[in-house]
């Protein structure tokens, strides 16, 4: 009989979420407070920050598994990050929080490997999609970021 999930023990399950990083970049307080909790609540440890100012900064030393961004914050404009070959690595680990995107945009995202939650946004919906994200980008090999010679 092979082990199926429902076999692991709640604990090691917990453990496993438990360890697993996220950062939510999002300039609205009750936004970070509320995806915050909500993460928390499902085991995961939250860093949250409030501009890509010094996003670079907070993802080597943090090294999230996943990051949760809005697109309109301060800092560098979302799209010049994203075009950064430093932000490379983190692309297939970033799901967008946006209130629009315009089509050429979306094309540049699934492109790039990113996932776009619209806002408003049902909070059970975005957590399915934080595991998704988690769960595929977990079986990819790491991305090395393109580092000047």
């Amino acid at each position: 009989m092979s082990a199926q999930k429902a076999d692991i023990p709640f604990s090691v399950a917990r453990r496993k979420v438990m360890q697993t990083k996220i950062l939510v970049a999002d300039d609205q307080p009750g936004l970070r407070f509320l995806l915050s909790e909500a993460l928390s609540g499902q085991g995961y440890e939250v860093i949250t920050i409030e501009s890509r100012e010094h996003i670079f900064e907070v993802l080597e030393k943090e090294q999230p598994a996943l990051i949760l961004m809005d697109r309109h914050m301060p800092g560098e404009e979302f799209f010049a990050w994203l075009a950064d070959p430093h932000t490379e690595k983190w692309h297939h680990k970033t799901i967008l929080l946006s209130g629009a995107v315009r089509p050429e945009e979306k094309q540049i995202l699934e492109k790039q490997g990113l996932r776009v939650m619209f806002k408003p946004f049902d909070l059970f919906e975005l957590l399915r999609l934080v595991e998704t994200v988690l769960d595929e980008s977990s079986k990819k090999p790491e991305v090395a970021a393109n580092q000047p010679e």
